[in-house]
């Protein structure tokens, strides 16, 4: 199973999505499910203790590319594998997950950052970087991979949770 969301306690955490996307995986694993987790390398998250595992990927957006990186850690106190997204010009400027408050869809930027890490993650699963029999999307942040997943013929099951 992939969990793919915008938060991850400890790492990147605004809020319950946060928890949830740390606490349902490491049970999972601790019950024998091969499981891992990606959420995007906003720039607080230093790659420093983290382990490149692909670079120079293009993701094909509406008009052009944008080129992602893919780094690899492990979630503090279990063996969950989180692999980060990374891309200077989406993730690198906020001081915190979300340019607002709260985690809705209020602003445009906001729509326009999720949308692409929607298919940043959509491009890594296509090409064999992450691999999965079932994603677990979570919340509206996620909302672009279930449809890219659903409308281009993915044999990967999904789950949306919102």
């Amino acid at each position: 199973i992939l969990f793919v969301g915008s938060e991850l306690t400890p790492i990147a955490k605004v809020g319950g999505l946060g928890d949830v996307m740390e606490a349902l995986p490491k049970a999972l694993k601790k019950s024998g499910v091969d499981v891992s987790i990606v959420i995007p390398r906003y720039g607080f998250i230093p790659k420093e203790n983290l382990k490149l595992i692909a670079s120079n990927i293009e993701v094909l957006l509406k008009n052009t590319t944008e080129k992602i990186s893919l780094f690899e850690t492990t979630l503090p106190n279990s063996e969950v594998k989180v692999y980060l997204v990374d891309n200077e010009d989406y993730w690198t400027h906020a001081p915190e997950p979300y340019f607002e408050q709260t985690a809705f869809a209020g602003a445009k930027q906001e729509i326009q950052r999720f949308t692409f890490f929607s298919k940043a993650v959509y491009t890594l699963i296509q090409g064999g970087h992450l691999k999965a029999d079932i994603i677990h999307a979570n919340d509206w942040h996620t909302g672009v991979l279930v449809s890219l997943l659903r409308h281009t013929g993915a044999t990967v099951k999904t789950i949306f949770t919102i």
